[in-house]
């Protein structure tokens, strides 16, 4: 995955696809949208509040972080372990 303002490319099973953003790439990819600006933050333990969005960073120390998109429907759960 490659991205920069105004493409992203993500090569997968040897096939390479483009997007206008990284935030187009990602939908398409998880199939469904997040704040990907905000999931950098987040990553750093900053909080950014994201309307819709609810945010849990206490286990980041221990490599975990959950989102919650509770807005607009259908409910989306992120769960990032990391180790």
């Amino acid at each position: 995955m490659k991205w920069q303002p105004g493409a992203a490319t993500l090569n997968q099973d040897g096939k390479e696809k483009q997007y206008s953003s990284l935030d187009e790439l990602v939908a398409q990819a998880i199939g469904t949208p997040i704040p990907v600006r905000a999931l950098f933050a987040w990553l750093r333990g900053e909080p950014q509040a994201v309307e819709g969005w609810q945010t849990d960073l206490s286990a980041l120390g221990n490599g975990r972080l959950t989102a919650q998109r509770l807005q607009p429907l259908p409910t989306a759960e992120l769960r990032l372990v990391f180790e």
